[in-house]
């Protein structure tokens, strides 16, 4: 049984081995990057609704204080009168 110890490795192959890994790494970082903005997208539409419903919420309350205070004032024209 005879043994070749005159193994050669070939700098290219290691130079593409080294491209394909950093390839694939490069490909695993872009897509959680995507991942990362399009969550960042989601919370921040959330973020813009809910600033936006704080907004119609606190218009919608004084527009009940305004028509509780004109109602207020009818029912005193309407004592006044009777």
């Amino acid at each position: 049984m005879k043994i070749d110890n005159n193994l050669r490795i070939d700098p290219s192959t290691i130079a593409q081995t080294f491209l394909i890994a950093t390839l694939l790494a490069l490909t695993t970082t872009v897509l959680q990057l995507r991942q990362d903005v399009a969550l960042l997208r989601d919370q921040m539409q959330n973020f813009i609704l809910a600033k936006e419903f704080a907004a119609f919420k606190v218009i919608a309350e004084q527009h009940d204080e305004q028509y509780e205070k004109r109602l207020v004032q009818i029912e005193r024209k309407l004592e006044q009168h009777k």
